[in-house]
Order: C-alpha cells, then structure tokens, then sequence
C-alpha cells in the first residue's frame, strides 16, 4: 500500500492539549474533526491502526490532519507482526489480531478521553481526583 501525502502545518494533538487558550468548544471541534478525518479514512477502506496524540495534526482552523500511515493496512488484513503494547491500541490488535475498523474506532475514543479531561470541567475533574488519592 502507498498512501501520498501533502505537509500539513499545525501542532500534534499532544501539544495541542497542552494549550491554554483553547475553549471547550474549540476542543469540541477538534473532537468532531478528528471523528470526521477517521471516516474519511474508514470510506476509503483504510484502518490506520497507530491514532494517537503523536499521529494527529491540528492546524489553526482547527483542522485534523491524520499522519504516519506505517501501521495502516486494510480491513481484516493483519499487520504481520504483533503491535507493542500501548494504551491506545485495541488490547486485540496488541495480541496480533486482525485490523478492523473497530481497532481504529478504539483508539479515537481513547484520544476523545483526552480531549474531554483536558476541557474545562474535565480539568476540574482531573484537579479533584488528583487530591482523592
């Protein structure tokens, strides 16, 4: 597989979420660009199988850009070898499991977590459980 991509400026989702002038709702519509940029990928039969901070591109307008395809395979195609362990992946894909969309669709609630401890009530939540332990 061969995937063609243009440079796309912008700040990774990691440091993105590490901003301070972000709104709630400007985190909603990098939320809803990210779940719009999966499936458009989704459309064209492509799982990606690495979405993480790290692999999100967010430029000024808030655009999502989705990068580093190295992992990406089709539905139902294995990657060939078993994936590290990570928090974001699908535990299944990290046993050598089949890609699917179900993999990615993981990995993007993992990212909406993100999203949503860094908003604004999400910080207060994040402040409030940080004194409970």
């Amino acid at each position: 597989m061969a995937i063609i991509m243009s440079y796309n400026e912008g700040k990774t989702l990691s440091e993105v979420l590490k901003r301070q002038d972000m709104t709630e709702w400007m985190f909603l519509e990098v939320a809803a660009n990210l779940i719009s940029k999966v499936q458009e990928m989704h459309d064209l039969r492509v799982i990606h199988n690495d979405l993480k901070e790290d692999n999100i591109v967010v430029n000024d307008e808030l655009d999502v850009s989705v990068i580093d395809f190295g992992c990406a395979t089709f539905d139902g195609q294995t990657l060939g070898y078993p994936m590290f362990k990570a928090h974001w992946l699908d535990p299944a894909l990290q046993k050598g499991g089949r890609s699917s969309y179900a993999t990615d669709t993981f990995s993007v609630g993992y990212l909406l977590s993100k999203i949503a401890v860094r908003m604004t009530h999400g910080v207060q939540l994040q402040q409030l459980a940080s004194k409970m332990v």
